[in-house]
């Protein structure tokens, strides 16, 4: 197989942190890689040295066997056909859907000083439909949920064309038949030869769609587990992957909860309570409880804490700490 990228003793040092310590390792076409590591084990300081985000101390990159300095973003999309689909979003919230995934092209759209919108929108209804997204692309880009506006940077990043194609959590506000639908789209670019790197926390997802998975810890690149043979109990892949990612085998277990018992102590208990932001949200958190407050991104739950806090005004309901109604 063709390498396409070599990535050759890439370090990068932060006051205080390595970041990367001569990471080397190289990609082939028509292959899906997944990239995983804990938290600052060094994914998204690669990443934006790829996208010439962050410039390297020293080592090289290889793109088609020619070395690049990679100046900048635009450098790496246009010269060495490299892109990501970033978990942040990049979309101005001011600006439509369809101004949005061609922000980069409108040039193109003028017509003696006017944009041509009827054009832009019906490309960009086309761009959308690529990623089964059908909606209307005149909307602000500001009204829409955090899954359609990660859709749309898939979309405006496939709409380039790029080689390599990297995806950075994007799969993370997204709900679990959506991600299934990306995975079919990255299955396709890669019968067509494009080369993907897939980066997720959720070895699951990883472990569905990637054919190699390469693993970084504490900035040193760990080797390559394969997850191409259909032989393999993928148990013993996940395993293997924990081990290289922490350097033991439970590294990303929760110890096992046995005879639990519910303290009968209610410390802080939610009523009906409601504002612009919630609606008739009820809680009861007891003695000694670990409590997971969970759902996608943008679904209340920085809104519920900040309410509890007494950062934002309820309009009603009630918010008790030991059984004392907080006003």
């Amino acid at each position: 197989m063709e390498e396409v990228l070599k990535i050759d003793s890439i370090s990068k040092h932060f006051p205080g942190v390595q970041a990367l310590n001569k990471v080397s390792f190289g990609l082939e076409k028509g292959k899906i890689y997944g990239l995983v590591g804990e938290n600052g084990a060094g994914k998204s300081t690669l990443v934006k040295i790829l996208m010439g985000l962050y410039q390297p101390d020293s080592g090289e990159i290889i793109v088609k066997g020619k070395k690049v300095t990679i100046s900048d973003p635009t450098f790496a999309r246009e010269k060495c056909g490299i892109d990501t689909v970033f978990q942040e979003h990049s979309l101005i919230p001011q600006m439509s859907i369809a101004e949005n995934i061609f922000l980069d092209k409108l040039e193109k759209y003028y017509t003696n000083g006017v944009i041509n919108y009827r054009k832009l929108r019906e490309d960009a209804k086309r761009a959308l439909k690529a990623v089964n997204l059908d909606m209307d692309v005149s909307l602000p880009a500001g009204e829409i949920s955090e899954g359609e506006k990660s859709l749309i940077e898939f979309a405006r990043s496939l709409n380039r064309d790029p080689d390599i194609l990297i995806f950075d959590e994007m799969t993370a506000s997204l709900e679990s038949n959506i991600v299934r639908e990306v995975f079919d789209i990255m299955r396709d670019l890669k019968k067509k030869n494009k080369t993907l790197i897939f980066i997720s926390h959720r070895l699951k997802e990883v472990l569905r769609v990637c054919d190699e998975i390469l693993v970084l810890k504490d900035g040193n690149f760990q080797g390559i587990v394969d997850n191409q043979r259909k032989d393999t109990n993928p148990e013993i892949i996940r395993e293997k992957i924990i081990n290289k990612m922490t350097g033991r085998k439970t590294g990303l277990l929760f110890p096992p909860k046995n005879k639990l018992e519910r303290s009968t102590e209610v410390v802080l208990s939610i009523s009906n309570l409601s504002n612009q932001y919630l609606k008739k949200i009820n809680l009861e958190i007891y003695k000694g409880e670990i409590v997971a407050l969970a759902g996608l991104r943008g679904q209340g739950q920085s809104k519920l804490l900040r309410t509890i806090a007494g950062l934002l005004p309820k309009n009603e309901g009630t918010i008790k700490l030991f059984g004392k109604e907080l006003i």
